[in-house]
């Protein structure tokens, strides 16, 4: 299952464009992260009272390391499916792309709100 999915190329040109999504996403939080403030703006609360929800500075590193969860967890759907519907399994590639993308607009808009 995994050999076969490994020897298509579309779907290893797939992979590795993810692959690529992932590590610039993990390099762009890397050098935006400022870890001379002891807080950042962690959440943005449009109901309660205090709107700004204030946590360390080391909770932003989750978006660094969520874009290669997402992308592990599309590449075993995609892998599982590839054997009975090559196509779907290539839409799922196609739509970690659209994960990875939002990945990184929201991890710069909420790293450029603490700065």
């Amino acid at each position: 299952m995994l050999k076969a999915f490994l020897q298509d190329k579309v779907t290893l040109l797939m992979t590795l464009v993810g692959l690529m999504f992932a590590a610039f996403n993990l390099i762009l939080v890397l050098l935006q992260l400022n870890t001379t403030k002891t807080v950042a703006i962690v959440r943005y609360n449009s109901i309660s009272l205090p709107e700004f929800a204030r946590g360390e500075t080391k909770s932003l590193y989750v978006f660094a390391l969520a874009p290669f969860v997402f992308l592990a967890s599309h590449l075993i759907i995609s892998v599982k499916m590839f054997e009975k519907h090559k196509g779907v399994s290539v839409i799922i590639m196609g739509m970690s792309y659209i994960v990875m993308l939002f990945g990184i607009i929201v991890s710069s808009a909420v790293i450029n709100v603490n700065k």
